[in-house]
């Protein structure tokens, strides 16, 4: 399992222990527990006879007080959302724990957590005192155990996402691609990614020598690679890419190819919009057109080879893929326009591309 794999089980974890019905129902049990267990305590051979019955009624109306608490809560929607729950704990405790290791602590927790749907299941059945009670003990350790689970979880994803010391002075960019596990491949996509970024400094005066593009984290399995850099230089490195893989995705011909971006220098400017871009960023594009137009050449054929053969790219927490842009196409036309786009696109672009050669 890959560092990003594991974040993003942590992630669900996190999420599924958040569980808004499930944690009212463990919050009602969980405020009972401390005067449960206060007057069961104080009920032992040592005290006088005579007042074991008084302590014993006390004990009875604290949990019938308790018993017409938790009966306020949905029966039904409990149910349905505790087995939900413990059917998402048990598919994320596969993942995590693929061996059953018994002791793990999430481990734990899903064995708790189905003692407390048959405590629940008790309790409504007969809405005693002692059914009550045993629900009481039961959501006592799923809450303890899912607290510990949750401040555990936190701190794997914090020690797992570390951020350089310096993020007041730039910003990071998180990009994660699919690409083969050949090791030119992978080295040229990251030497792509350092030429983009040297290339937009040139263009917005930054200099890359004092700012350099820093590696965060680099991992493969998937390619996943968090960078760091100047602000502006990484906000529009980030638009580039994004425009870039939303383009690829559109023309994707169905033989299932992917297009590549066109290669003429005001293709790019165009496809990119880098004059539109500088100018928003303060710079006088008018007085760099040719250098823009040069720049645009550059970028055009490292994004290709960044974004070649990529059907599904994560841009920090957005993902593109091209079966979402099959989707967004057939909501619009039918499978039959589609496919005619397909074929005309296809054919276009290679006529473009042969053009520009």
């Amino acid at each position: 399992m890959t560092t990003l794999e594991l974040l993003e089980d942590l992630r669900r974890l996190r999420e599924i222990l958040g569980d808004a019905k499930v944690n009212a129902l463990l919050f009602v049990l969980e405020e009972s527990y401390p005067q449960l267990i206060d007057d069961a305590l104080k009920i032992d051979s040592r005290q006088p006879q005579a007042s074991i019955p008084e302590r014993l009624a006390n004990v009875d109306q604290f949990v019938a007080e308790r018993r017409g608490r938790i009966r306020e809560t949905q029966i039904g929607s409990v149910f349905l959302s505790l087995d939900r729950w413990i059917e998402q704990l048990r598919t994320v405790n596969n993942r995590l724990n693929p061996d059953k290791f018994s002791e793990s602590g999430l481990n734990r927790l899903l064995e708790q957590a189905e003692f407390l749907f048959q405590s629940y299941e008790r309790f409504v059945s007969s809405y005693d005192t002692a059914s009550t009670r045993y629900l009481v003990l039961a959501g006592h350790e799923v809450w303890s155990s899912k607290e510990l689970t949750l401040s555990l979880t936190k701190s794997l994803e914090t020690a797992l996402s570390p951020l350089p010391h310096n993020i007041e002075d730039g910003e990071m960019l998180s990009i994660i691609l699919q690409p083969p596990s050949a090791f030119r491949v992978i080295v040229s996509k990251l030497d792509a990614l350092e030429a983009i970024y040297d290339e937009l400094c040139r263009l917005l005066s930054v200099s890359s020598t004092t700012q350099p593009l820093e590696v965060v984290k680099i991992e493969t399995g998937s390619l996943w690679t968090k960078l760091f850099g100047e602000s502006k230089v990484i906000q529009l490195m980030t638009d580039l890419i994004r425009d870039s893989v939303s383009f690829l995705h559109r023309n994707f011909t169905n033989e299932g190819r992917i297009s590549a971006i066109p290669k003429n220098a005001a293709a790019i400017e165009s496809l990119l919009k880098l004059s539109d871009r500088l100018g928003e960023s303060g710079v006088p594009a008018d007085e760099l057109r040719q250098n823009i137009q040069q720049s645009a050449v550059v970028l055009g054929k490292q994004l290709t080879i960044l974004l070649s053969g990529e059907s599904k790219v994560t841009v920090n927490d957005d993902t593109y893929s091209v079966a979402a842009e099959w989707e967004k196409r057939f909501l619009k036309e039918s499978r039959t326009l589609f496919l005619e786009d397909g074929n005309e696109n296809g054919s276009n672009e290679t006529d473009s591309t042969k053009s520009s050669d």
